[in-house]
């Protein structure tokens, strides 16, 4: 048996921190490809792309989300803590956090579609257009 499997073989679903790693390695490949090929082939193509982004802020949201949740529930069953309850590094503290970025994440994804959905409309210019 390995780290990766349970008990009669079945496979152990990976961490909330794995499947974090993984949304960020994909990111950067995102970032890296863009970057290095001269960005998209055409508008609709950033525009698909602008709405697959909108997806990943909206799930992003929800991770966020479910983060407070669980660190609210293990505050008040008393298994999580600090030596300075009402220092910058507290629970209310790290929740409050949590607060602000899920509504600044809930923010982005508007306006990722608003770009997405405008972008498919445009097209690259051609010569007979630009003179």
């Amino acid at each position: 048996m390995t780290t990766d499997e349970e008990p009669q073989g079945r496979p152990t679903p990976p961490s909330p921190g794995k499947l974090a790693q993984r949304a960020t390695q994909t990111l950067q490949a995102l970032n890296e490809t863009t970057a290095r090929n001269g960005g998209y082939a055409n508008p609709p193509a950033m525009a698909a792309t602008l709405a697959r982004l909108t997806h990943v802020m909206r799930g992003l949201t929800q991770a966020i989300d479910d983060a407070g949740r669980w660190l609210q529930a293990e505050d008040a069953a008393g298994r999580v803590g600090t030596d300075d309850p009402q220092g910058p590094n507290s629970v209310e503290a790290a929740i409050e956090a949590l607060t602000i970025a899920k509504a600044q994440a809930e923010a982005l994804a508007p306006h990722l579609d608003l770009a997405s959905a405008r972008a498919y409309h445009l097209a690259l210019a051609t010569a007979e257009r630009t003179g």
